[in-house]
């Protein structure tokens, strides 16, 4: 039970600095749980971005970041860096959210698309 709550908490922070998995420091910390939003699978090729909005406390926004066609799929990013190889990706979601990531990108990346 653990691991599901903490796989599907939002962490609701602003990072400063640097990119990659151990730099920059989180300000205004926080989490939530999000029912609906928990609904919405990662990708790291996402077809929506996600927004907190510190002035209204708990508001979570999906903005799409292109064209969703009908009965596609919506997908957003768990956090991680895009640009990030496909290994370091993986490994971030493995050790954050405890699963493998089988995204179209990252099966392309890796070789591994069937």
């Amino acid at each position: 039970l653990v691991a599901t709550v903490k796989s599907n908490l939002f962490n609701l922070c602003h990072i400063d600095g640097a990119h990659g998995p151990a730099q920059g420091a989180a300000t205004k910390g926080g989490g939530g749980m999000y029912a609906v939003a928990s609904l919405i699978n990662h990708s790291c090729a996402p077809n929506v971005s996600v927004s907190y909005a510190p002035t209204e406390g708990t508001l979570v926004t999906y903005t799409t970041t292109k064209d969703i066609r009908t009965g596609e799929e919506i997908v957003s990013n768990y956090g991680v860096d895009i640009t990030w190889p496909v290994d370091v990706r993986r490994d971030v979601l493995f050790r954050s959210h405890h699963f493998l990531c089988r995204c179209t990108k990252c099966e392309t990346e890796s070789g591994m698309l069937y």
